[in-house]
């Protein structure tokens, strides 16, 4: 059974990870692509 507490981290990681998402998508475009993976790494490590 998850806890609360435990749901409401998860949610919280989830909205950091979808604005790490962004950022990567936004370093992508202007061509930081070692920002872009990095961003992309983030973004997997919150949502897992």
């Amino acid at each position: 059974m998850v806890s609360g507490i435990t749901r409401e981290l998860a949610k919280a990681l989830l909205r950091e990870a979808e604005i790490d998402l962004e950022s990567a998508k936004t370093h992508l475009r202007e061509k930081r692509y070692h920002k872009a993976v990095l961003e992309a790494q983030q973004t997997a490590e919150k949502a897992i």
